[in-house]
């Protein structure tokens, strides 16, 4: 999550990456056409640029595949075919950058979300982190593998659990946070 330390971490069930590596393999697959075409239209130099960046895409795809004995890995493959996105002449620059993003934002989207709770308030590790004191919830509860963040806003925020907790956890979660709420409640009213 972060340096910081705090009381609970609770880790959400993460999101299914699916969609995340379809886009992932398009993108690279238009990459590489593109690529490849303009390396059979073009000469010299440039023609090598291209078939070497198209072989570039395939190997770092390749490789990061078997290094990590799992799902696909697509951040280094995407900043491989932004650096010839920004080499395009024209207005492809704009393409460079959305792969950039899109390859930052892969690890975000496949880590597991965790929401950090402490004695100032609830932190969700997004993208940004978003924090929010107790004077902002109305409630926080931790029930039946649900995680359940009421805000003051009559919002709420509600994640299935990662993995099973035992009552004896959740009993002392709940309490640690109902606490803290009436805590920040007895400091709003100034009782």
């Amino acid at each position: 999550m972060s340096s910081r330390e705090y009381d609970y971490i609770v880790t959400l069930q993460k999101t299914d990456p699916r969609l995340f590596d379809y886009l992932g393999r398009l993108m690279l697959f238009f990459s590489f056409v593109s690529f490849a075409y303009n390396g059979i239209v073009s000469s010299g130099k440039t023609a090598i640029f291209y078939f070497a960046l198209c072989t570039l895409i395939v190997i770092t795809f390749l490789v990061f595949r078997i290094i990590r004995k799992g799902p696909p890995a697509f951040s280094t493959p995407l900043m491989v075919a932004a650096v010839g996105w920004f080499y395009e002449p024209g207005y492809y620059k704009w393409l460079g950058l959305l792969f950039i993003v899109a390859a930052i934002m892969e690890k975000q989207v496949k880590l597991p979300r965790e929401i950090g709770v402490d004695n100032e308030g609830v932190t969700i590790n997004n993208f940004p982190i978003k924090r929010y004191g107790w004077p902002q919830l109305a409630n926080v509860v931790l029930k039946d593998g649900l995680l359940t963040i009421d805000y003051k806003n009559n919002k709420i925020f509600q994640r299935e659990l990662e993995s099973h907790v035992s009552p004896e956890l959740e009993q002392e979660f709940n309490e640690f946070c109902r606490a803290r709420l009436q805590q920040a409640k007895a400091v709003q009213t100034g009782s």
